[in-house]
Order: C-alpha cells, then structure tokens, then sequence
C-alpha cells in the first residue's frame, strides 16, 4: 500500500512538473500515457513530436541523437515545436501504455501531434531488413529515409506551428 502511495505522489509531481518542463526546451522523456495527455494538454497549438524507441535498438540510439540536434535547431529558431521520446518497452520489457494505446509494435517510430490529435506517424525502414544489398544501398536508403523524415517535419512545423517571430 505504501508503495502504491508513493508511485502516486511521484506520477502527481511528474504531471504537475509539465509547465515547466516544456518552458525549459530540450527533448523530454514521456513516462506513461498520463503524462502524454498532460503535456498534449499543455501543449495546445504547438507541433508536438513524439519519438518511440527502443533501448536495445542501434538505430533508434542514432535517431535520439539526431533528435537533440534538430531540437536545438528549432529552439535557436524559435519554432514552436516540442520535442519528445519515449521508449516502446517498460521497466518489465512489456510494450508501454502509450505503446498499447497507439497500437505500437517496432522501433523507432514518431508521432506527430497538433492540439492534442494525431495527425501523422512515419517511421524509418529497419536496416536488418534492407541489408541484403551492399553497405553503400544501406546507408543511401537509411539516408533517403532520414530525409525523408525530416521533410515531414518542417512540412508539418510549417502548416502547423509558425514560427515566434510573428
């Protein structure tokens, strides 16, 4: 029971935090489905962009990497965009409530959001998959897919998230 109580106070703390963590930049680490409808709600009429991803997965590691530098770049240019991650699996390697919600079954995989609705996922192809060509085909179609990736989002950073400069 008092473990119960103290999960309770902390995920309270957690929601609760959520103002200010958005105010503070960077990419923030979602920790269940609550505190993704908080942030959602905290978030209205800005680009929101979920990252799932796995611990174990080499691609994924690259991603978030790639994640905090685009992140960067949209805070020196003041988009209103937040950036987000959450791993696929929980503590107990079981897909995560937020990964049963969205029906999420591979790594990695984004989420776009505008005013708390899904308006788009995509994903990038896994390279285990497409290693039956040469290491040039891999890296040329891993780069056609990051490419890919990020065209989506200024697509919908654009249509949906003007800049603050206005």
């Amino acid at each position: 029971m008092e473990l119960q109580w103290q999960r309770q106070v902390e995920q309270d703390a957690l929601l609760a935090a959520v103002p200010a963590a958005l105010q503070s930049g960077g990419v923030l680490e979602v920790q269940s489905l609550p505190h993704l409808e908080r942030i959602l709600e905290a978030a209205s009429g800005q680009l929101v962009v979920l990252t799932v991803y796995s611990r174990s997965c080499g691609i994924c590691k690259a991603v978030l990497r790639e994640l905090e530098a685009v992140c960067r770049e949209s805070r020196q240019q003041r988009a209103r965009i937040v950036f987000l991650r959450h791993d696929l699996h929980d503590a107990f390697d079981w897909p995560s409530d937020v990964a049963r919600m969205y029906a999420l079954k591979s790594a990695p995989r984004f989420l776009f959001f505008v005013d708390g609705a899904l308006v788009r996922t995509a994903s990038i192809a896994d390279s285990r998959r497409i290693a039956h060509g040469s290491r040039t085909q891999v890296e040329r179609v891993l780069e056609m897919e990051h490419r890919r990736l990020r065209d989506t989002l200024w697509e919908l950073l654009v249509k949906n998230a003007p800049s603050a400069r206005r």
